[in-house]
């Protein structure tokens, strides 16, 4: 149980500041894999920078991810994203390293002072961000063609649903709880606020200097709907929590929902519309 509570966290810990916080630093590969016989050996320390290369079909290439990271089933796990082991990283004598804002950047200056090719992944803070960051890693994996070609599904689909958007005449009231204890939720200007407002929502709390909110301030909030990310069993509770405020609108509605928080986090352009999609379904 301990174990279990730990992880969730740095996971919740990750989480915020993987929404909130962003920095940028590139550097491009000195050697150009897609013309030898070489294959990219890739370390993620960043577990959307992980997914992205999931959704490329990419994950392959991984010898090394954080223990938060999906995909890349036979990469070894040298950390779990804030606690990252030097030595296990460069023993895997990776080509490229993806980092992210929680990597520790006295980690990054080490590794490249050893000649390794670290790219920051920036914290998108909306769509065209998390565009762009798709393109930058599939251009490391030599995959531009694929992530071009979901793309304009993705901007198509995306594109009519702003259309449809510009004829709402009601849009429900949205809480999006992403940890516990304490309560983290989505702050405006950022990809997570973007999701509800493309879903035909508004968010419950546009804060700009701070994510953190009381259970007082939900239930006074009044939500129509309130969407949990998943946090194994912890989700469950919580939904049971919320079900006890029989006066908030989304008890009164039965709108009290469980959501991948991969999606809701750390998602790639084609989870982020799956995830407008399935809120959209649900208003």
């Amino acid at each position: 149980m301990k174990t279990a509570v730990f992880s969730l966290v740095l996971f919740a810990i990750s989480m915020f500041f993987y929404l909130f916080f962003s920095f940028y630093s590139s550097r491009r590969p000195q050697e150009n894999f897609a013309e030898s016989n070489r294959q990219l050996r890739i370390v993620s320390l960043a577990p959307p920078a992980t997914n992205q290369l999931a959704a490329l079909g990419k994950d392959y290439l991984l010898v090394g991810k954080t223990a938060f990271c999906l995909g890349g089933e036979n990469a070894q796990i040298v950390g779990d994203v804030i606690n990252i082991s030097g030595e296990a990283v460069m023993v895997l004598n990776p080509d490229v390293i993806l980092a992210g804002s929680l990597t520790n950047r006295s980690l990054t200056e080490r590794l490249q002072t050893a000649n390794i090719e670290v790219v920051i992944i920036s914290d998108p803070r909306n769509y065209e961000e998390l565009r762009a960051n798709f393109r930058k890693i599939a251009e490391i994996a030599d995959a531009l063609p694929k992530a071009d070609s979901i793309l304009a599904v993705v901007d198509a689909r995306l594109s009519q649903i702003r259309t449809q958007n510009e004829n709402l005449a009601n849009r429900p009231l949205i809480f999006v709880q992403l940890s516990v204890n304490p309560i983290f939720t989505v702050m405006k200007n950022t990809l997570g606020h973007e999701m509800i407002e493309l879903s035909g929502g508004r968010n419950a709390f546009e804060l700009e200097g701070g994510a953190l909110v009381s259970a007082e301030a939900v239930v006074a909030a009044n939500p129509d709907m309130i969407i949990v990310a998943d946090m194994e069993e912890f989700s469950k509770d919580e939904l049971a929590r919320w079900a006890r405020f029989e006066n908030i609108s989304a008890v009164k509605n039965g709108a009290l929902h469980i959501f991948d928080a991969h999606k809701i986090g750390s998602p790639t352009p084609i989870s982020f519309l799956e995830a407008v999609e399935k809120i959209r379904s649900l208003l």
